[in-house]
C-alpha cells in the first residue's frame, strides 16, 4: 500500500514557544486558518501544550501548527511511496556521511509528546542541529543511487535540508 508524505521546514523554537503559550494573538490568527475539525485541538495545544482526542486528531492539529510556523516543501518524490521504498531510502541515507534516517523524519515523533496513532498518520522530525550538520555533507557529496526513483528521493532530501538550513529551521515529516 502506498502512503503520502508531507514535509515542512519549521521554526522549531517558535513552534515550541507556541505550545502552552496561551497567546491570544496567535490564537486569533490560527482560528482564521484552521479547519473546523482541527481548531479545537490546535487551540488546546496553544493553551495547554497538549490536547485531548485521539492520536490522529492530535497529529493533524500539530501539523496545522507546523504549517503556520513553517513552509510546505515539495513532496513529489515521496508521495505516493511504499514502505519498502522508505526503508531503501533510509538505508541509503544512513550509508551517506549525513547519516540521516528518513524513518526518523516520518515516524520518529521526536521531542513532542503526543499519543502514538495505532496506524496512521505518524510524524517525526530532524532537529535544527541535524539539519545544520547534514547541510554541508550533502552539499559536498550529493547523494547518488543506481535506482532513479531512490536517487530522486535522496535529491529531494538534499533540497529539503538546503531549504531548512537557509531558514535555520528543523524539518517535520507527516506520513498518511
Amino acid at each position: 500500500m502506498s502512503r503520502g508524505i508531507m514535509i515542512y521546514s519549521v521554526d522549531e523554537a517558535a513552534l515550541k514557544a507556541a505550545l502552552a503559550s496561551n497567546d491570544p494573538e496567535l490564537l486569533d490568527r490560527l482560528e482564521k486558518v484552521c479547519s473546523d475539525s482541527t481548531w479545537p485541538q490546535v487551540m488546546q495545544l496553544v493553551k495547554a501544550g497538549a490536547c485531548r482526542g485521539d492520536a490522529e486528531q492530535q497529529i493533524f492539529a500539530f501539523e496545522a501548527l507546523c504549517q503556520h510556523f513553517g513552509v510546505e516543501l515539495d513532496n513529489g518524490a515521496v508521495s505516493p511511496i511504499r514502505q519498502a521504498t522508505i526503508q531503501d531510502a533510509d538505508q541509503a541515507l544512513l550509508a551517506h556521511p549525513c547519516a540521516l534516517s528518513l524513518d526518523q523524519l516520518v515516524y520518529g515523533h521526536g521531542v513532542f509528546p503526543f499519543t502514538l496513532a495505532s496506524d496512521f498518520p505518524q510524524f517525526g522530525h530532524w532537529s535544527e542541529d541535524q539539519v545544520r550538520t547534514a547541510a554541508p555533507l550533502l552539499e559536498n557529496q550529493p547523494p547518488e543511487h543506481d535506482d532513479a526513483d531512490l536517487e530522486s528521493i535522496l535529491l529531494s532530501v538534499s533540497d529539503w535540508i538546503t531549504i531548512a538550513h537557509a531558514r535555520n529551521n528543523a524539518l517535520f515529516g507527516f506520513i498518511y
